[in-house]
């Protein structure tokens, strides 16, 4: 199994290293910027540096490009033509529409949205599949993302609020955490260290309540007490919070519909 990953950013530099870690796959990168494709190769055996974006295109089972938007529509049409009907091609980049990618390859094409959680083989990757892909294409490519992720297929219409529960979840979940700590500490009965550690070790147990089988109507029942300080605490969170999370995913779509606003991918051009 050859993947091929095109961009060696944040995103694209934590897809190689994940899947060369996995050890079932041999991972070939290309980035314009040579010295960063050859630290990764540096860093994990199984990585191997490209010449060219062609030759990543030649060569391997599952192409992903993770470049930035405009960046990705050039590179596309370019190595479009050069992609097989057999192989796959997969895009970090959410503002190209699946429908826009199949005009330029003959490829299976599918849009992927990775977590900073895939950097340790865990949390859910979320993929949208373009209309060529069989069932078999599928169980194929989700063995090839179930490496380093629980893949979860969903529509292009649900990519966007997926993601916010899923990509953006873990800065979403940090800053939570970091203002409770905030204001536990401005009680002036704990420091802020002290605030982080009892924070985050509930945090991270509390998943593993939820890995159990526990569900969070589960643990809401076994918490709170009628008349009880959990109860107190919660009437608090109830309105603010939904109110918070229905802005929250608002603001994105609305910042996600002026960033899908592109040049079509023939024009090689960025908006």
């Amino acid at each position: 199994m050859r993947i091929g990953i095109i961009g060696t950013g944040s995103m694209g530099g934590m897809l190689a290293k994940a899947w060369a870690t996995a050890g079932k796959a041999e991972v070939f990168v290309y980035n314009r910027t040579p010295e960063k494709a050859r630290e990764l190769a540096r860093q994990v055996p199984r990585i191997h540096v490209a010449a060219s974006a062609q030759d990543v295109a030649r060569f391997t089972d599952v192409l992903v490009v993770a470049t930035r938007a405009s960046d990705g529509r050039v590179l596309l049409d370019q190595i479009g033509d050069i992609l097989a009907p057999s192989q796959v091609l997969a895009t970090t980049i959410s503002t190209i529409p699946l429908a826009d990618l199949e005009t330029c390859t003959r490829a299976k094409v599918a849009k992927i949205i990775p977590s900073i959680v895939q950097s340790v083989q865990s949390g859910v990757l979320l993929v949208s599949y373009g209309s060529r892909f069989s069932g078999p294409d599928q169980e194929f490519f989700e063995s090839v993302l179930g490496q380093i992720a629980l893949p979860f297929a969903v529509g292009e219409d649900q990519l966007r609020v997926c993601s916010d529960l899923t990509s953006c979840g873990p800065a979403f979940i940090a800053s939570i955490l970091n203002a409770w700590a905030e204001a536990a500490t401005k009680t002036g009965r704990i420091s802020r260290g002290e605030a982080e550690f009892l924070i985050t070790h509930t945090f991270t147990s509390t998943a593993n309540l939820f890995l159990s089988g526990l569900s969070a109507a589960d643990v809401l029942q076994r918490v709170t007490v009628p008349g009880g300080v959990t109860e107190v605490g919660l009437d608090v969170l109830d309105g603010r919070v939904r109110e918070v999370f229905e802005d929250l995913h608002t603001q994105t779509e609305q910042h996600s519909r002026c960033k899908s606003a592109v040049q079509p991918l023939a024009s090689g051009q960025e908006s």
